[in-house]
């Protein structure tokens, strides 16, 4: 998968973030916004962004797999669904 799929999946989640956190309306968040240690997303805002990519990408996060590392940024969660999204077995 090339930039532009990576892209597209973080202007997916920031906008996201934008109609769902208010936080994330009054800022303008950068790919590389601390989102946990910054408050505009919090442990009940990380299940909801949990529910966003697994309806939205056709995945599934394993309980394993939320860590902070994974939801530090919206880049971060795009990398991951990327990941999750190569993972996925053929069908």
């Amino acid at each position: 998968m090339g930039d532009s799929s990576k892209e597209r999946i973080q202007e997916a989640i920031r906008d996201f973030l934008r109609d769902n956190f208010p936080l994330g309306q009054q800022q303008g968040l950068a790919m590389g916004d601390r989102l946990l240690e910054e408050g505009i997303v919090d442990s009940l805002g990380l299940l909801l962004i949990i529910e966003f990519i697994e309806g939205t990408y056709d995945v599934t996060v394993r309980d394993m797999d939320v860590v902070v590392a994974n939801f530090e940024t919206i880049a971060a969660i795009a990398d991951f669904v990327l990941l999750l999204k190569d993972q996925k077995p053929d069908l």
